[in-house]
């Protein structure tokens, strides 16, 4: 059940709507300060809208330090406050379709042909779109689109200070081979201001309570629902609102986001015991999932992966290696110091019963700290992550942020950081075996790097010509999706750059990218 399509509309330097597809890796090339992280930060200001009804976010669950929106004045195109920001995404749905509703029970035929009908929506989508309001002084979220397989199908907006009203597309495909309805829903396609609402809701905000069910009043009037089919729109109206936007919310949870400049715990402390969707953006809770004491054989298996990537000559082959280490402190003022410096003295049988008697107990009362230590594979050294290159230490959170579990969507800025041509290329083949480990993905990644750019391509032609050795490392052009982002009079424009089922680009690069080498050589 992944993301396929994200749309924009004056969100930043997006001005006039976008929508852009995503395929499990989609990279984003441009020069600095083009706009590249725009799409991400939109995704995390959907997931602010829709799980807390905060249209006027600054910083953002997942975002920690590095991501700080500003709020809506400065995130609205040209922080016009007339201007509507709107954002959106579509989900291709798996067999279960849209969550049914709590209280579907009791059902007659006519809802359980309409639940069949909706339940063969193969793909959903939720947009909302957020105003600056002149009564309250204060963004707020206007409306709330549900669209099926292409088609609107239902739409929340709010007048002013009125209460939500709710519109049902009665000409849907979904919804008319049901009720028998025409083929068009004027009411439906009309601004809302002088049309009838399928339902005016009771609650007072357009972003549903994803926990309570819809609670409205059914104002008739014209409208093609006519009993006995007007008893079955809140069940139904319910499956749509709340479950398009369920299934929407519990993708964008699954977001893990690692920022441009990763950092690594200082010397000698221990991992943070409570997991911090935060920590990540600076990568420090890649540090923490490393050092956690488990006896989870899943976790064990893949921190040992992680090791594997490092250290194998057919992956990164960086020479350094992860390990788990548990210890104790003691401070070497404490009566208990004092009691192990005097366990030297006597006979062996003595020692033994004052380490029995005195020590042990105390010893088994301190907490066990851990944390994570870096094994040199060349001499077998065992050093703080301080005292190896930055590649190294730049790229482990990437790597913990693939293997962890949750984070199937996974943004990374600049994942190449620090690096080695070589070893970018070989990062992107971490990126397509993680493609092929049973786990639905989206990679998001912002990045500078041509080498990573021709390994995939290179994977591709490969593939296509049935040359490849390794099938893990299989890579077709419903994998890759590329994104060039450039500033075009003041605005970010994004380009869908194609490549063929052979890795070759469908159409010509945008100047000043990738020429830069034959510039300097000729």
């Amino acid at each position: 059940m992944p993301i396929t399509r994200i749309s924009v509309q004056n969100f930043k330097g997006i001005g006039q709507r976008t929508e852009i597809t995503l395929k499990p890796i989609t990279l984003f090339f441009g020069a600095n300060s083009a706009g590249k992280s725009t799409l991400l930060q939109a995704l995390l200001y959907l997931r602010e809208v829709l799980e807390r009804g905060n249209a006027d976010a600054d910083v953002v669950e997942g975002g920690g330090s590095a991501i700080d929106l500003g709020g809506f004045r400065q995130i609205v195109h040209q922080h016009n406050l007339a201007n509507t920001l709107s954002v959106g995404v579509t989900v291709a749905l798996d067999d279960d379709g849209l969550p049914m509703p709590k209280k579907a029970d009791g059902r007659n035929a006519a809802t359980e042909e309409l639940h069949r009908s909706i339940s063969e929506i193969k793909e959903i989508g939720v947009e909302v779109g957020v105003e600056w309001s002149l009564d309250t002084h204060k963004p707020v979220v206007a409306r709330y689109n549900v669209v099926a397989d292409g088609t609107p199908i239902l739409r929340i907006s709010q007048q002013r200070l009125d209460r939500p009203r709710l519109w049902l597309n009665e000409a849907h495909p979904s919804v008319r081979r049901v009720i028998g309805a025409e083929d068009e829903d004027p009411f439906f396609e009309s601004d809302g201001k002088n049309s009838v609402p399928t339902m005016v809701l009771e609650q007072t905000t357009v972003i549903p309570s994803w926990h309570e069910p819809l609670v409205g009043s059914l104002p008739g009037g014209d409208t093609e629902l006519e009993p006995p089919e007007l008893p079955m729109i809140e069940e139904i109206v319910e499956r749509l609102a709340l479950g398009a936007g369920k299934v929407v919310l519990q993708l964008l949870n699954q977001i893990r986001y690692i920022g441009p400049l990763r950092e690594y715990p200082p010397r000698r402390s221990t991992a943070q015991r409570t997991p911090s969707n935060d920590r990540w953006a600076t990568g420090l809770a890649a540090w923490d999932w490393l050092g956690t004491e488990t006896n989870d054989p899943v976790h064990k298996r893949q921190v040992n992966a992680i090791g594997e990537w490092m250290t194998d000559t057919c992956h990164l082959d960086l020479g350094y290696t992860v390990r788990h280490q548990s210890w104790l402190e003691i401070d070497a003022e404490s009566d208990l110091y004092r009691e192990l410096s005097m366990a030297q003295y006597g006979d062996e049988e003595g020692i033994a019963e004052r380490l029995r008697l005195l020590v042990l107990p105390r010893l088994l009362q301190l907490p066990l700290m851990h944390r994570v230590l870096m094994n040199d594979m060349r001499n077998g050294a065992e050093v703080d992550p301080q005292d190896i290159g930055n590649g190294v230490t730049q790229v482990i959170p990437v790597l913990a942020g693939l293997k962890a579990e949750g984070g199937n969507i996974l943004a990374v800025e600049q994942p190449e950081l620090h690096l080695h041509p070589a070893v970018q290329c070989r990062l992107a083949d971490i990126f397509i075996r993680s493609l092929h480990d049973g786990r639905e993905r989206l990679m998001l990644l912002e990045t500078h790097s041509e080498h990573l750019m021709l390994r995939l391509m290179k994977r591709m032609r490969e593939t296509s010509s049935d040359s490849l050795n390794a099938p893990e490392l299989a890579l077709s052009k419903e994998d890759v999706q590329v994104i060039y982002v450039e500033s075009f009079e003041g605005r970010t424009v994004l380009r869908e750059m194609p490549l063929n089922s052979r890795g070759e680009w469908v159409k010509s690069w945008p100047g000043g990218f990738f020429d830069e080498d034959i510039n300097e050589i000729f």
